[in-house]
């Protein structure tokens, strides 16, 4: 038995150990799980909101490219509206005293009126006619325009009459820019432009400008003088397309504000073919790149980042967001962390698209620009929000939350486990001091056999359907049949489930002796070397009628408790105690050799157990015990209330001893005596004078017990009661 009872320990040890494991393991699967899902729905939520605005983005750069694209063009539409106007007016005109064509000496009646809605539509900052002149043409022209000075301007401007020593006026003929005494003034110009290979002896001056009043300073300045303009020019002359200068810093600006020139061509004549294609002179239009970008986005959108790239290396970044346009400086400053959201617009302008990029063996090549978009971090921190915070921080509260009414019902499971496990241990113990280990082993298994005996309940409901099925009635007992046969079936239902032992774990006794039912072997055994021992307490019964009840327990149960310590202590088995009288047995459930001489013992310390309660609870009573050894038969008496029973003459032989015996003393019978005397204890005994009548045995000798030397034991007593 100490062998299974240890390997049941190993096995409760190993399970407990299995479930700390598995409990662990959840543990740490939920904390992966929180963290796996937290993550997942961080990263969704932030992937929401960068789709969000990427696609806000994107949305926003087909915007600025097709409004991008549609400004420029209408530069385009106006500068062709405005040359196709002097085309059509003076391409048929001849000189009448020499019959020749009346270009470049052209001027335009109201060309301010008619200038100024064009520069609205085109967005510019000025647009002029600038007639094309060589050294041939350029006396009679500079004598053409002083002439009309006087006509188109008031006498008063400073383009007729000179204002001070060094301004310029028409009369002074075209001028350009040049360094005088360490000073960058107005010069003459020499009519000769070593830069420009194609036409080096071709000058561009501004003649008619508008807005007037602020631009008065550039009329009859030479534009093809200056390197971005030439380029643009000789390009727009070659190839008689628009064309755009190179990115500009005007001198009237005082911040920075990159600039460009469109130039398009005025040509000679729409009829004649002999001039159809000669370029007589341009219409330029000057903007700022930021007006291109100005207005292009809603007001709400704000942060997008425009590098605007000339073919020449030219960089300058904007910052456009609503209605408002930002020069960030020179260069590409885009955040590189959206280099992978990078949109290009191509800022060519109509009619010079099948001319870039082809290499030129007189001019260069034509100058092209290129919008570059970017977002910024504060395009991108619109869309950001603190929502997947919020959802991530809520999922990890709903997992811990998880894992903490895990833990709680674990600690709940384990609480109640521990109070059944005390509890069950607390019968066993009460069940282990009714029953010997070995009975209680048999009994669990007869429960258990019987449990497992039990017919399932559709058997049993068929069994009865069966039974109780009959013969067909007619219609008029139908009813009557019905109502009996319905309490026919519930009776023989509730007596199969009876039979069964379903109502009851308790042993059916008169199932067990039915003829032809096969009985179930009894729990009970044969045990050939035993001894019992009778206690009871004389005078109990007129003592208890003087006493309050809960004394004579007070009493008793102080009493017992020291008896039961003294046979755990001599491994005595306490069979019962009923009443006044505790009945106690050696050699069972284990076979002892020496058992009469350990219930002597066990006798011997119960007196003194005695004089010990009876100090602290004083009383008059004394005990009495009586010893006898021999063969008994020990088992389960099953039934109601199922407890273990000794039976056989020695129980009674035991009881008689006790009878007979005095108050304070162990009187044994022959049986007892002899064993003590196999185990060399003779000395303890002493004969008692004459014989004694015992019932049902006649006149018997016995023997009173008399250790000549106290038995020497250490055996713990209750402070108190």
């Amino acid at each position: 038995m100490a062998a299974a009872d240890k390997h049941t320990r190993d096995l409760e040890i190993k399970n407990k150990e299995r479930v700390r494991i598995l409990r662990i393991l959840l543990v740490v699967t939920l904390v992966v799980a929180m963290v796996f899902v937290g993550g997942l729905t961080y990263r969704f939520m932030s992937a929401k909101e960068r789709n969000d605005f990427e696609s806000q983005y994107k949305d926003s750069v087909v915007k600025v490219a097709k409004e991008f694209h549609l400004t420029l063009d209408m530069k385009v539409l106006s500068a062709s509206v405005f040359s196709n106007l002097y085309t059509s007016r003076f391409g048929d005109l001849v000189n009448t005293s020499t019959l020749a064509s009346v270009w470049p000496n052209v001027t335009m009646p109201d060309f301010a009126n008619q200038a100024s809605g064009l520069l609205a539509m085109s967005k510019g900052r000025a647009i002029s006619f600038n007639p094309i002149i060589n050294n041939e043409t350029r006396m009679s022209w500079e004598t053409y325009a002083k002439e009309q000075a006087t006509q188109i301007y008031n006498s008063s401007s400073q383009l007729v009459k000179r204002s001070c020593a060094t301004c310029w006026i028409v009369a002074d003929g075209i001028f350009t820019k040049g360094i005088v005494n360490d000073s960058f003034v107005n010069i003459y110009d020499p009519g000769y432009t070593s830069g420009s290979k194609k036409y080096p002896d071709t000058l561009v001056p501004i003649w008619q400008i508008a807005p007037q009043k602020t631009n008065e300073g550039g009329v009859m300045f030479n534009l093809h003088n200056e390197p971005k303009r030439q380029r643009a020019l000789d390009d727009m002359m070659h190839y008689k397309v628009p064309t755009l200068t190179d990115i500009l810093q005007l001198v009237q600006d005082e911040k920075l504000c990159p600039s460009s020139i469109l130039f398009y061509p005025v040509f000679a004549s729409f009829h004649n073919e002999a001039t159809t294609n000669v370029v007589t002179g341009s219409i330029s239009i000057v903007f700022s790149w930021d007006a291109l970008l100005n207005k292009l986005l809603p007001d709400y959108i704000e942060g997008m980042i425009c590098v605007l790239k000339s073919s020449s290396g030219q960089t300058f970044t904007y910052r456009i967001g609503g209605y408002e346009v930002e020069v960030l400086g020179e260069g590409d400053l885009h955040d590189p962390s959206y280099n992978n959201l990078e949109h290009r617009v191509d800022a060519n302008i109509t009619g010079t698209n099948s001319f870039v990029g082809i290499g030129l063996s007189e001019v260069d090549n034509f100058i092209t620009f290129q919008l570059l978009i970017y977002p910024s971090k504060e395009l991108e921190s619109a869309y950001k929000s603190s929502c997947p915070v919020i959802y991530t921080v809520i999922v990890i509260v709903i997992f811990l939350f998880t894992i903490a009414l895990f833990l709680l019902y674990d600690y709940l499971v384990q609480f109640r486990q521990r109070f059944t496990a005390r509890a069950s241990r607390e019968s066993n113990q009460i069940v282990e001091s009714l029953y010997p280990s070995q009975f209680r082993d048999r009994i669990f298994h007869f429960h258990t056999q019987r449990k497992n005996s039990i017919p399932p309940m559709e058997e049993r409901i068929q069994l009865v359907a069966d039974n109780t099925n009959g013969n067909n009635d007619d219609d008029k007992n139908k009813r009557k049949r019905r109502n009996s046969g319905m309490s026919t079936f519930k009776s023989r239902f509730f007596n199969a489930t009876k039979k069964y032992g379903i109502d009851s774990p308790d042993f059916d006794v008169g199932a067990n002796m039915k003829p032809g039912v096969p009985a179930e072997a009894p729990i009970a055994d044969f045990f050939p070397n035993v001894s019992v021992a009778f206690a009871d307490l004389a005078g109990f019964t007129a003592w208890a009628t003087t006493q309050a009840p809960n004394d004579v327990f007070l009493f008793l149960e102080a009493l017992y408790w020291e008896f039961d310590q003294v046979a755990e202590f001599f491994g005595v088995f306490k069979v019962c105690a009923v009443g006044d009288c505790y009945l106690a047995a050696t050699g069972l459930p284990e076979p002892m050799a020496d058992h009469a001489k350990v219930i002597t013992e066990f006798s011997i310390e119960c007196l003194k157990k005695m004089e010990v309660v009876r100090e602290r609870i004083p009383n008059n009573l004394q005990l009495r015990i009586g010893i006898h050894s021999g063969p008994v038969t020990a088992g389960i008496l099953r039934g109601r209330k199922s407890r273990f029973e000794l039976y056989g003459d020695t129980i009674n032989t035991a009881s008689r001893m006790e009878s007979t015996g005095a108050p304070t003393r162990i009187q044994v019978s022959k049986n007892t005596a002899n064993e003590l005397m196999i185990c060399g204890v003779e000395d303890w005994l002493l004969p008692r004078e004459g014989l004694v009548s015992a019932k049902g045995k006649g006149n018997v000798q016995t023997y009173w017990i008399v250790p000549e030397e106290p038995i020497n034991v250490t055996i713990g007593t209750r402070d108190s009661f």
